[in-house]
């Protein structure tokens, strides 16, 4: 590295001196900066380039800067000098970016992470000196990083102005007490933030700091003590550690509190089970069993949903539909469980419109016979609340149940589940038994095809409205690889590609393919009311409000220009459509201009103008001369 850093310094020198334009040290810079050596020269090249122009080579600074030259720290002592004077300078401009990174290398350790004891007591040295609140507030500011404070710095702060509060909130060393056991409350500081009344400060250093075992004490007391549930559960809510906030192992803790004040503590206790992953199911039983026992249904059921695995489910499920559980209490059960699925689909169905992808959120699935044995005994539950314990996920397959409906001629729940069966595509390069099982379902897709082809054959009318439901049912993020999808899926291929004029003849089949959650069934809606076709355009005039409703800027392209299409099959059908689309067009011009739509929205004008001459405004006729015979 030497070698390489004694000579780029050497051309640093000579171009600093050579060169008095600043734009054209700029660009003679560039080829520079692309040395590996450059970065642990900015002890160097930092405060020259800071002083000749600070807004001019700002960019290049806050890209390269390194405290380190190669695998070295560099010592702040060995340039002090012009580094002092580089730190005082952006001080002057408040220049926070900058000051924050000299700082730190000014307070590095010899292993380049900061030295917290130096680091804190400049901080404090700093802060006390500030003469304004103002000064006081770009100390802070200028010493934000990590969480890397002490109490007794935290309290000298604290003592000096209390607007520091937040400042010290957030920098608790929190990564000091990723071992719950090592948590120590910090005693002055909470008892001067008493002293104030500062009851946001006390509690939130109670949150973060306060040892498990003394919370433990303190919330079994709260809940003997305070009568009021609203009150408790404020009060609870106030002390309960940070680091416990996805259950973290406190689960003995909340079910003590359930058994000493029981449904009084379920708002405080539900949401931090509901954060518990699948993996902590073996830690939920307890709550499980205590709200059985207790007859809290919608608990029970909040918790059995949420945070127990599949498996428990299942035989919760199991032993929920058998013989041995009364007719009273088997309603009142499945009831709370099917507001507690609609509450987690909703939700899934909310994330997954907004991002477009496979939903996070977990759902538990229904096994093939627990499924069949609620359809046949509550077929209404299983239609619709437990619908997407079924068909949430390609993973699970359900051939049981399929011909349970399709022996019942249940057109709803089939077409639910061929939704399902029609997002399974074929993996040829692996033999595990999640491919066999995930290519078997492409066997029962391909049956399915054949039902859908003949009631094609037969009528036309159902089965393009059959195909719609299908469609619709599909949910966002459910298929990854849509071509590959149309290769290995006949289902698939079926409704996307060879049905286009089956559903385009029937007018209420368009509208929910438009409005579904799945990007492809929406791009299919799109193209149907895009196609060269009387129909089509009549069908894009009747859904113009549903198309000028949606945001066309973040469409993908290829659906935005389905999209365009069906505006200007709209614009065709007839002039009052036309008047509608020509303004909305020049609206979205007029505010995108600079937009990656500006050419489709100039085309999409063009093409409204010349099919109606008439809505051309004064500038939009073209001018025809002719030269005048001599």
């Amino acid at each position: 590295m030497a070698k390489q850093t004694a000579p780029l310094k050497r051309n640093l020198e000579k171009l600093f001196t050579s060169e008095p334009d600043d734009t054209r040290l700029l660009g003679s810079l560039e080829d520079l900066t692309e040395a590996s050596a450059f970065s642990g020269l900015t002890w160097y090249w930092g405060p020259i380039l800071y002083g000749r122009n600070r807004e001019m080579f700002r960019l290049t600074i806050l890209t390269r800067f390194s405290t380190w030259a190669g695998s070295k720290p560099i010592a702040w002592k060995t340039h002090a000098k012009s580094l002092e004077s580089w730190l005082a300078k952006a001080r002057s401009y408040k220049d926070t970016q900058v000051v924050r990174l000299l700082l730190r290398w000014k307070y590095a350790g010899k292993n380049g992470n900061i030295d917290r004891k130096l680091w804190c007591k400049s901080l404090v040295e700093s802060y006390q000196a500030a003469p304004t609140s103002e000064a006081r507030a770009i100390v802070l500011d200028e010493f934000s990083y990590r969480p890397v404070l002490d109490e007794a710095t935290a309290l000298a702060l604290y003592a000096t102005d209390t607007a520091a509060r937040d400042f010290i909130i957030a920098h608790i060393p929190r990564w000091y007490f990723q071992n719950t056991k090592s948590r120590r409350m910090w005693t002055n500081l909470s008892s001067q933030a008493l002293e104030n009344g500062d009851d946001s400060m006390y509690f939130a250093l109670y949150r973060a700091t306060m040892p498990l075992d003394a919370w433990a004490l303190d919330a079994s007391e709260l809940a003997r003590r305070i009568a009021d549930p609203v009150t408790l559960v404020a009060e609870l809510e106030r002390r309960h550690p940070e680091e416990s906030d996805t259950v973290g192992g406190q689960e003995d803790v909340l079910l003590d509190l359930l058994k000493q004040r029981g449904r009084d503590l379920i708002p405080y206790v539900e949401p931090r089970l509901l954060k518990a992953r699948s993996e902590q199911a073996n830690n939920v039983k307890p709550f499980i069993k205590l709200a059985e026992s207790n007859g809290w249904w919608d608990f029970w059921a909040a918790t059995l949903q949420h945070c127990s695995s599949p498996q428990a489910f299942n035989t919760a499920f199991e032993h929920l539909l058998s013989a041995s559980v009364k007719e009273h209490d088997r309603r009142a059960r499945l009831q709370a469980l099917a507001e507690a699925s609609q509450k987690r689909a909703s939700r899934i169905a909310l994330d997954s419109a907004n991002t477009l992808t496979a939903p996070a959120a977990r759902i538990n699935l229904l096994r093939d016979d627990v499924a069949v044995e609620l359809y046949r005994q509550y077929p209404e539950l299983l239609r619709d609340a437990f619908l997407p314990h079924i068909i949430q996920s390609r993973g699970n397959d359900c051939p049981k149940l399929l011909q349970a409906a399709l022996d019942a001629k249940d057109a709803d729940l089939v077409d639910a589940l061929a939704s399902h069966y029609a997002t399974s595509a074929e993996y040829r390069h692996f033999r595990s038994p999640v491919v066999r099982e995930e290519n078997q379902r492409l066997k029962t897709a391909a049956s399915l095809a054949i039902h859908y082809r003949v009631m094609r054959a037969t009528d036309p009318e159902i089965f393009a409205s059959r195909a719609s439901s299908i469609l619709k049912h599909i949910p966002a993020g459910a298929i990854q690889d849509y071509p590959h999808l149309l290769r290995t899926n006949e289902l698939a291929r079926l409704l996307f590609q060879r049905s286009f004029n089956r559903l385009l003849a029937i007018p209420q089949a368009a509208k929910p393919l438009v409005e579904g959650a799945n990007e492809y069934v929406q791009m299919l809606g799109y193209r149907m009311l895009a196609a060269d076709d009387a129909r089509a355009r009549t069908l894009a005039a009747e859904m113009l409000n549903l198309i000028l409703e949606r945001p066309l800027a973040g469409l993908k392209r290829t659906m935005r220009s389905y999209a365009f299409g069906a505006l200007a099959n709209a614009a065709r059908a007839n002039i009052e459509a036309a008047r509608r689309v020509l303004a909305y067009a020049r609206e979205t011009l007029e505010r995108h201009e600079q937009s990656h739509m500006k050419a489709e929205l100039i085309a999409l004008i063009g093409q409204i103008l010349h099919a109606h001459p008439d809505l051309r405004e004064a500038e939009e006729i073209p001018q025809i001369f002719q030269q005048k015979a001599a």
